[in-house]
């Protein structure tokens, strides 16, 4: 039996002690205490994504993962993230840099300032909302978001 060398895009949602986790399939390219997975790219429109290219789905995003089901190389696995780091990172990708933003601008516009000032005021808003999530981001690099919770295959791969 074949396999695919990347595995293809199932995710679920799976409530446990309170939390959603999300679930999603993935393959482990090193085992270990903490493994190194590939897992494709989610969509959010209807998958012809490979036409425009805009989301990037298919291409595979590459993440570390407490191994605890003690997966090796190769093997298909399934992988659950905590939703709350899921929203966690997408506020500070999306919303910080936006308030940021909007904050300075309107606090340039309220000492008097020129909408130009005030624009570029914002635009350096932005960037340290930014740089501050990328700081953060940078603090938790060594801390993996998510756990491998089953292996799916078991048999040799050819």
């Amino acid at each position: 039996m074949s396999v695919d060398p990347i595995p293809s895009l199932s995710t679920s949602a799976k409530r446990k002690k309170g939390k959603i986790f999300l679930r999603q399939e993935a393959l482990v390219i090193h085992g270990g205490k903490i493994a190194r997975i590939m897992v494709l790219r989610g969509s959010a429109c209807t998958g012809d994504c490979e036409a425009c290219g805009f989301c990037e789905a298919g291409r595979p995003l590459y993440a570390d993962a407490y191994n605890a089901a003690r997966a090796e190389e190769g093997q298909k696995v399934v992988v659950e993230t905590a939703t709350n780091v899921v929203m966690t990172s997408a506020v500070l990708v999306y919303l910080l840099p936006l308030v940021g933003f909007l904050t300075v601008y309107f606090l340039a516009q309220a000492v008097g300032a020129e909408n130009t000032v005030s624009v570029i005021c914002a635009l350096i808003g932005w960037a340290a909302a930014f740089a501050g999530a990328k700081v953060y981001n940078k603090k938790r690099a060594d801390k993996p978001a998510c756990t491998i919770v089953d292996v799916m295959d078991t048999e040799e791969q050819e």
